[in-house]
């Protein structure tokens, strides 16, 4: 009798289960930017994975397809980074849909080339199906990003 009912919500897990796996994808994806555990980061990307960033600056891409284009995208993240803290103000928003949640997050993190700080405040909306990120749909300004990353018209970092 109990194992039916183990394997029944296995397969079928509650909202409030699907909330909390949704969330936990969030905080490791954003813990692992913090941690430059890019392996970590790696394992939240479901294959299908897209990232939008319809406020992108020019010269920076507004949407990334692909697990393996965004680990490509985020390599040279623990170069670039110092310090990062991205979840300890994180707010989430649940949705209807147990598998979104829109995300409030702030930012602030050392960049290393250009020995600046960014400073940033994000909203994310996240589609995240068996644990895996599918959507992080990414909303920021684009000028503390310009500034931060010293990126003039050619996309480039420049050194202080």
């Amino acid at each position: 009798m109990f194992s039916s009912a183990g394997a029944n919500a296995a397969s079928n897990p509650s909202p409030y289960i699907l909330r909390q796996k949704t969330q936990q994808a969030v905080r490791d994806f954003l813990t692992a930017l913090e941690k430059k555990d890019m392996e970590k980061f790696a394992s939240v990307w479901a294959e299908d994975a897209v990232q939008d960033m319809p406020y992108a600056p020019e010269g920076f891409p507004n949407q990334v397809n692909g697990k393996n284009n965004l680990i490509a995208h985020y390599a040279a993240w623990p170069d670039n980074s110092g310090n990062a803290d991205f979840t300890s103000q994180l707010v989430f928003y649940p949705m209807q849909n147990p598998e979104m949640i829109f995300v409030e997050f702030k930012g602030d993190v050392d960049i290393i080339p250009t020995s600046r700080k960014y400073e940033q405040h994000y909203g994310g909306l996240f589609h995240v199906e068996n644990g895996k990120i599918k959507l992080f749909r990414e909303y920021f300004g684009p000028e503390p990003f310009k500034y931060a990353f010293g990126l003039d018209e050619d996309g480039a970092f420049h050194k202080k």
